[in-house]
């Protein structure tokens, strides 16, 4: 394990302690002033939005086995705005590559990525794996 992993799982955990021990003292404190103390919010969750038509076209173009992280994708895809048709035709020829096909499509990018890196910019896949044809390794 990596030394950033280790150092945010223990951020993590003193995190959870910390506000363990605030809850505590606050209790404390509301003991010894006679009130009754507040209960704890609950944590509130990440609103539920309607991802739009053309993202969802988006993913489902996507290769399944990378479908991960959607909310994050479609946060991505909101600051960046690509063109949906241009994503759609890079994504059909991407699909149809070695580098996506090698290995059970295991150099897929996640779709988050894909969209941050503008993967849609990229030389047509196609094109580029044509240019090397025939070349010795």
């Amino acid at each position: 394990m990596s030394a950033e992993r280790e150092l945010a799982i223990m951020n993590q955990y003193f995190g959870r302690v910390r506000v363990l021990l605030d809850l505590m003292a606050s209790e404390l404190a509301a003991e010894r002033a006679g009130v009754e103390p507040v209960a704890p919010r609950e944590p509130q969750k990440r609103p539920i939005k309607a991802y739009s038509e053309e993202f969802e076209r988006f993913w489902e173009e996507y290769p399944k086995k990378k479908r991960i992280g959607k909310y994050a994708a479609f946060a991505a895809w909101r600051a960046h705005t690509p063109p949906l048709e241009r994503c759609i035709e890079t994504l059909r020829a991407q699909k149809t590559c070695q580098q996506w096909t090698k290995d059970g499509g295991q150099f897929i990018p996640l779709p988050i990525t894909w969209i941050r890196q503008h993967r849609w910019e990229d030389e047509s896949a196609v094109a580029a794996e044509s240019k090397y044809e025939g070349l010795e390794e």
